[in-house]
């Protein structure tokens, strides 16, 4: 069964945002705050048949092809030089992720990925599996932010975070026990409806 994209209504899908994600990582409780999301649209990949479903039950499976959700942020790295941001959601000290060899940030205490084109496809996967799985929030910012001037594990100041959050475009969580996603678009950016539809 096809997959498409529907529009969400905004106010019940930021109550299940503030629900599962407010005060959860540094970046993801700034960039589903009210003056950010009020800037564009949330959206869900569904079956065709989605209005014999409760589509706002995000927690349980619907009957939809399960989407290339890696596929698609692969390719908006790879060939749409979009750069993620994708933030550790396993923190404890045994962590796979304090042994990788790949440059990560700290936003305070929130450690991350900057994933942009000079990542390759396996590293992008095993950033994504370092990271974690429910609960991550990847996004897409719109600017190529200067990390040069950042050392491996240092923190970023003040002024950085909050040009990462002012340039977001595009988040997306797991939904439907995985097998989907929801996504927040800001307006002015549905060239990347058009590129996930690709993926659906």
């Amino acid at each position: 069964m096809k997959n498409k994209i529907y529009k969400l209504d905004f106010s019940r899908t930021e109550d299940y945002l503030n629900e599962n994600f407010a005060n959860w990582l540094f970046f993801i409780d700034k960039i589903i705050k009210k003056e950010i999301v009020s800037q564009g649209k949330f959206y869900c990949v569904g079956p065709e048949d989605f209005e014999k479903y409760n589509m706002y039950d995000f927690y349980n499976v619907k009957e939809n092809d399960e989407i290339k959700y890696l596929g698609f942020m692969i390719h908006c790295i790879k060939e749409k030089k979009c750069h993620y941001i994708f933030e550790n959601i396993i923190l404890m000290e045994d962590s796979e992720f304090w042994k990788t060899d790949m440059t990560y940030y700290f936003a305070e205490e929130s450690p991350f990925f900057y994933i942009d084109e000079n990542f390759t496809k396996d590293q992008i996967l095993q950033a994504k599996i370092l990271c974690g799985t429910w609960g991550f929030v990847p996004f897409i910012i719109d600017v190529n932010l200067d990390f040069h001037k950042v050392n491996t594990q240092d923190k970023i100041d003040a002024e950085m975070e909050q040009k990462i959050i002012d340039n977001v475009v595009f988040f997306s969580t797991e939904i439907y026990d995985r097998r989907s996603i929801l996504f927040w678009v800001k307006d002015g950016y549905d060239h990347l409806i058009n590129e996930l539809n690709k993926f659906i």
